[in-house]
């Protein structure tokens, strides 16, 4: 698998001019299984389904392992102008980040964010010498300062957070977000990694880590959960972060769209080892979707 580099935009403006084009990096599988503006179609393959569904064969939700290909922050920012739409641009910023988390090795990614912590008046990415260089570097940014820089959506509707959370193969990103998204004293949320999707979906990144099969992921998603400061609109409403309230569905029992649970998700992945672990740790097993289906009616139809 190559890495290689296109002039396709991913943003919703459709400019033509080289800087406002989104570097994005391809291989044949992510053109096969993602479509133009990044939605997803999940097909059951049997005539119960929900009005979105989650395909058993991993459909747009497949992991894309880190191409073998080395190439740097340089030559996906080439330009001053680039690097400074990089840095001021959320929206571009985002769609730039994704691509690199989907497709991408975790240096080029630490790479990008030297970018963004590094002065206004630098204007070129910084070439540093492997990943803890790059760690080291970060950790001398403001962590606020930074977690603005890393959060709200692309223009597919998903955060970072979703993406890492597709990465089975490189667990890294997901740690690396989760390290920023609170100060380092654990006083203070700084980013909310657990927000849903803003497609027709509404999947969370946990669901996403589920269709993976992912338990690694899955396990540092919930022991964040336990562990991170309650948001702020949580804080009088919730004594603890696995529940649900009236007003909010998040955890271990998150719902999407069609009201399906991270658990009903692993069900209808075939993932019988995740779907045991998601109930040892306290998954509702009775949980229905909006076709009343319960994991257990999933399971059958596995």
């Amino acid at each position: 698998m190559e890495l290689t580099l296109t002039g396709a935009s991913t943003l919703s403006d459709n400019v033509a001019s080289p800087q406002d084009r989104t570097p994005k990096i391809n291989d044949q599988t992510m053109t096969q299984q993602s479509n133009g503006n990044g939605s997803h179609s999940h097909n059951h393959g049997h005539v119960h389904h929900h009005g979105h569904a989650h395909n058993g064969g991993g459909g747009c939700c497949d992991s894309h392992a880190a191409p073998p290909k080395k190439i740097n922050a340089s030559a996906l920012l080439p330009s001053k102008e680039q690097v400074q739409r990089f840095k001021n641009d959320q929206l571009y910023r985002m769609n730039v980040l994704a691509n690199v988390i989907r497709g991408g090795p975790y240096e080029l990614f630490l790479s990008l964010i030297t970018v963004l912590v590094s002065p206004d008046d630098i204007d070129s990415p910084v070439e540093l010498d492997g990943v803890e260089a790059y760690e080291a570097k970060v950790k001398e940014a403001d962590p606020a300062a930074l977690a603005q820089l890393l959060e709200g959506y692309g223009n597919d509707g998903h955060t970072l957070s979703h993406w890492c959370c597709k990465r089975g193969d490189e667990p890294r990103f997901l740690a690396f977000l989760i390290r920023q998204s609170y100060l380092p004293n654990g006083s203070q949320l700084l980013i909310d990694l657990h927000i849903p999707s803003k497609d027709k979906v509404g999947m969370y990144p946990l669901h996403w880590a589920v269709t993976e099969g992912a338990i690694p992921l899955v396990s540092m998603l919930l022991q964040h959960l336990q562990e991170r400061p309650s948001p702020p609109i949580l804080e009088a409403s919730s004594s603890s972060l696995m529940q649900e309230d009236e007003n909010t569905s998040f955890g271990i029992d998150a719902r999407d769209a069609s009201n399906c649970t991270p658990l009903l998700i692993a069900a209808q992945y075939g993932h019988p080892d995740l779907a045991a672990f998601l109930i040892c740790r306290g998954a509702d097993p009775k949980a229905v979707d909006s076709s009343r289906d319960t994991a257990l009616h999933w399971a059958a139809y596995k």
